[in-house]
């Protein structure tokens, strides 16, 4: 599951830098607009593993009653 968040962490640099890239040399064009629609999924996808990996720490960690 880490691995899969390191890779998620990854994927979402890619994408961030693509669409800096594209916004800084074509500006609002439509294929920068994708390119920012793919970097907020990406964030969105990260997030979701990071609050998954922070449940299932706080399952192991803490004792059910």
């Amino acid at each position: 599951m880490a691995g899969d968040y390191e890779a998620a962490i990854t994927r979402e640099l890619a994408a961030r830098g693509r669409a800096m890239h594209l916004h800084r040399t074509e500006g609002e064009s439509p294929e920068s607009q994708r390119a920012a629609d793919d970097h907020a999924l990406a964030v969105r996808y990260r997030a979701g593993l990071g609050a998954l990996l922070f449940q299932l720490r706080a399952h192991r960690t803490v004792a059910a009653n």
